[in-house]
C-alpha cells in the first residue's frame, strides 16, 4: 500500500552527521527530514510537510543507518510500516526505501540543507460529508512556498485518502491549492478558497478527479492551528532526545524536560523527580522510546481559527521498559500517547533555560464537565440523549462526535462549565432555520460545543461566564416536535465522548437518564461511548441469557449496511446455532417512551413478530409478541450483547 502518503517517506533520510535537516532529491512531495542522534547512535526524527507519516524509530550502524517510520491516512485501519536503509556518499546521503510488505523500492538521495523554513499546521473539513483532513504547509522564509501535503482523517470522501499539496497560491484573501495522490487509482485536486480575518476561515469549492476521470467536490471550510520553525523542531527533538538518554542513564536530569513551574492536574516537577527515583529503584536496564514526534505547534498566532485554538503543543510518544528488579521480568512500565486529557500531560511546550520543555496545563486538578440540561428538563418522547459514537441520521460514515439532548418546551440551555466564548458561528445545516453553534474554551485546548442553539444566544463571543449561566435556547429543527441542542468536548479539534468526564453531579444525573434514552441505532451500537471511527458493516450479536415467559431465539444477529440503512436485517438463530429466520427490522412506536418499538418482518413469509425493546449498554430486554406491539416490559428475555 505505498500510496500518496509514501512520497513524503522520501523525506527520511540523514547525512554523514546525522543530526539535522535534509532535503529529499527525486521525491514526489517536497518534505524535509529533521533527525537527531541520541546516546549509542539511536535516532529520533520529525518529517516535515507530511501529516500522517512519523518516525518510529532508528539506528546508526557505522556510518550507516537504518530509520523505520509508520503511515496512516484516511484509506488505512492499521497503516503502514516502512524502513528507509541509508548510506552516506559525499555530504549525502544514498538509501532505499520499502514498505515492510512489499517488493518496491524507492531509490532516494537526501542532502544536508540549511535553508530555514516553517511549517504551519492546517484542517479542512467537506461542508456535505463533514469529514476532515490534516494539511501541512511548508514555507520559506519569503513566505514562499515550499511543499506539503494532507492525510484524511479516517476517510477519503474529501480530496483522497491523502496526498501531496503541489502548489497553494496566495493573492490578498485568494488561496488557490493543487493537489494530487497516487495508490490504487490517483486523484487530483483543486481548492479556491477565500480567507475571512474576521473569523480566521478559508471558504470555498474543491474538485477532485481520480484516475477514471470521474470527478467529485463540494465546498470546503478551512483553519489554521498555527506553526513552528525548524530551529523549534531541531530543539524539540534536542530535548527529547537529552530526557531519554538521562531517563536510561537513570539520572534525575531526566526531569529537566519539565519546566520549573510545570503544572498539570496538580502534578508538579517535584512530583515527576519522585517518580524518576521510583522508577530507578525498581528497574534496571531502562530502555526510552521518544516516538511518533508527528506534529509541533510553537507558535500560535492571531489567524488561527478559533476551533483550532491551543497554546503551543507536541504529539508523540513516549514508552519506557526495563527489567523487573523483584520479578527479573522485562516489562513496559509507562507508555503515553500524546495528547491526552487524563494526566499528568506531556504536550503544552516552552521555553526555560536555553531548551524546549513541558510546561503543563496549569490546573490543579483533573478535567470534570458538567451537564447543559437540567435533570427536569429532558424528555424522552424522541429519543432523551443520543450517545457518541452512533453511525446514523447526520453522521453516517463519521460517527456522532457528541450528545444531543431533547430539551421540553421553554427549556434553556446551561454552560455545563465556566470559561470563555471563542467563537459564535451559523449553523446552516437546517435551513430555513437560524440557529447557532457556541463554542466556550474551559482550559487550554479544551472546548465545549453547544450546536443548534436557538436565534439569538445569550452569549458573545469574549464572554467569561460561569457554570450554570444560560448560552440560550434550545432549537426546534424542520419537520421536528422536539427541541434539542448537540453537546460536544472536544480537545485539540478532536471530538470526545463527554460521559468519562462528568463530575459526580453529571454522573448522577446521567444514571438516571440513560437507562430511559432510546435511539434506532443502538441494537447495533448499544453503548454510551460507542466507536466513532468504526467501519461499516455496523453489526451486533445478542445472546439469550434469560429466557422470557415467551418463545424467542436463542440469539439475534443483526446487520446494518452502513450508516445511511434505517432498517436494518436480522437472523434467528435456534438453540443449536441454527439460523431459522431471516428479514428486516422496521420500527414501529411503543406503548413507553423509553423502549424501542421493533417490527421483524420475515422475508420469506412476511411474517410479522413485535417487539418491545429496552437496551442499556450490552443488555437488551426484548419481549416478543406474534400479534402485536407489547404494552409493558413483563416476561421480557434479557439477551447479552456480542460483538
Amino acid at each position: 500500500m505505498f500510496h500518496l502518503l509514501a512520497p513524503a517517506l522520501l523525506a527520511l533520510a540523514p547525512a554523514p552527521d546525522i543530526t539535522g535537516v535534509f532535503e529529499v532529491d527525486g521525491a514526489p512531495a517536497d518534505v524535509r527530514l529533521v533527525l537527531h542522534e541520541r546516546a549509542g547512535g539511536k535516532i529520533i526524527g520529525y518529517v516535515a510537510g507530511s501529516p500522517g507519516i512519523w518516525i518510529t524509530s532508528g539506528q546508526l550502524y557505522g556510518e550507516a543507518a537504518m530509520i523505520h517510520l509508520h503511515g496512516e491516512d484516511g484509506g488505512s485501519d492499521e497503516g503502514w510500516d516502512g524502513t528507509l536503509r541509508l548510506y552516506p556518499v559525499g555530504s549525502h546521503y544514498k538509501g532505499v526505501f520499502y514498505l515492510d510488505d512489499d517488493d518496491e523500492v524507492l531509490i532516494i538521495t537526501l542532502t544536508p540543507s540549511k535553508e530555514h523554513f516553517f511549517e504551519e499546521t492546517w484542517t479542512w473539513r467537506d461542508e456535505e460529508s463533514e469529514t476532515f483532513v490534516d494539511v501541512r504547509r511548508l514555507l520559506d522564509p519569503g513566505d514562499n512556498f515550499l511543499g506539503g501535503g494532507f492525510s484524511g482523517q479516517s476517510s477519503c470522501v474529501f480530496m483522497a485518502c491523502g496526498g501531496t499539496i503541489d502548489t497553494w497560491d496566495e493573492s490578498s484573501v485568494s488561496h488557490t491549492i493543487t493537489t494530487s495522490s497516487t495508490g490504487d487509482c490517483g486523484q487530483t485536486g483543486t481548492l479556491h478558497g477565500t480567507f475571512d480575518s474576521a473569523t480566521n476561515q478559508l471558504d470555498g469549492p474543491w474538485v477532485s478527479t481520480d484516475c477514471n476521470n470521474n470527478p467529485s467536490g463540494g465546498n470546503f471550510h478551512g483553519g489554521k492551528a498555527g506553526y513552528t520553525t525548524c530551529k523549534h523542531i531541531r530543539a524539540m527533538l534536542l530535548s527529547l532526545g537529552a530526557f531519554a538518554d538521562d531517563f536510561e542513564a537513570e539520572s534525575l536530569n531526566a526531569a529537566d524536560v519539565f519546566h520549573s513551574a510545570y503544572l498539570s492536574d496538580g502534578t508538579t516537577r517535584a512530583d515527576w523527580e519522585a517518580q524518576f527515583t521510583a522508577w530507578y529503584a525498581a528497574y534496571d536496564e531502562i530502555e526510552v522510546e521518544t516516538t511518533n514526534i508527528a506534529n509541533l505547534i510553537y507558535v500560535v498566532g492571531s489567524d488561527v481559527h478559533p476551533y483550532l485554538l491551543d497554546d503551543p503543543r507536541l504529539v508523540w510518544t513516549v514508552r519506557a521498559s526495563g527489567l523487573n528488579v523483584s520479578t527479573g521480568v522485562v516489562e513496559t512500565f509507562w507508555e503515553r500517547e500524546e495528547p491526552q486529557l487524563l494526566g499528568p500531560e506531556l504536550s503544552y511546550v516552552g521555553a526555560e533555560g536555553g531548551r524546549l520543555v513541558f510546561v503543563g496545563n496549569g490546573e490543579t486538578q483533573l478535567l470534570t464537565i458538567g451537564l447543559p440540561i437540567l435533570l427536569s428538563d429532558v424528555v424522552y418522547d424522541t429519543f432523551g440523549a443520543t450517545t457518541f459514537g452512533l453511525h446514523g441520521g447526520g453522521h453516517p460514515d463519521d460517527g456522532h462526535g457528541g450528545i444531543d439532548w431533547e430539551y421540553q418546551a421553554g427549556a434553556f440551555v446551561y454552560a455545563a462549565e465556566a470559561g470563555k466564548i471563542i467563537n459564535i458561528t451559523p449553523n446552516t445545516g437546517h435551513p430555513p432555520l437560524v440557529q447557532w453553534d457556541v463554542l466556550q474554551e474551559i482550559r487550554p485546548g479544551i472546548h465545549l460545543q453547544y450546536g443548534h442553539i436557538a436565534d439569538p444566544p445569550t452569549v458573545n463571543i469574549g464572554d467569561d461566564i460561569a457554570t450554570g449561566d444560560v448560552i440560550g435556547s434550545p432549537s426546534m429543527m424542520p419537520g421536528d416536535s422536539h427541541y434539542t441542542i448537540h453537546y460536544a468536548l472536544r480537545a485539540s479539534n478532536v471530538d470526545l465522548c463527554p460521559i468519562p468526564f462528568f463530575n459526580a453531579s453529571a454522573q448522577s444525573d446521567w444514571d438516571i437518564i440513560w437507562p430511559q434514552c432510546h435511539t434506532s441505532s443502538e441494537i447495533c451500537e448499544p453503548f454510551e461511548c460507542n466507536d466513532r471511527e468504526a467501519e461499516p458493516p455496523h453489526t451486533a450479536t445478542w445472546e439469550l441469557e434469560i429466557a422470557g415467559t415467551a418463545s424467542g431465539p436463542d440469539s439475534i444477529y443483526v446487520y446494518r449496511k452502513d450508516g445511511t440503512v434505517y432498517e436494518p436485517d436480522y437472523t434467528f438463530f435456534d438453540a443449536a446455532g441454527a439460523p431459522y429466520e431471516t428479514g428486516d427490522i422496521e420500527w414501529e412506536n411503543s406503548s413507553s417512551p423509553t423502549t424501542l418499538g421493533l417490527r421483524f418482518v420475515d422475508v420469506a413469509t412476511g411474517a410479522i413478530t413485535f417487539g418491545a425493546c429496552d437496551i442499556i449498554n450490552d443488555e437488551m430486554h426484548l419481549k416478543l409478541d406474534p400479534t402485536a406491539m407489547p404494552t409493558d416490559m413483563s416476561g421480557a428475555a434479557i439477551y447479552r450483547y456480542e460483538q
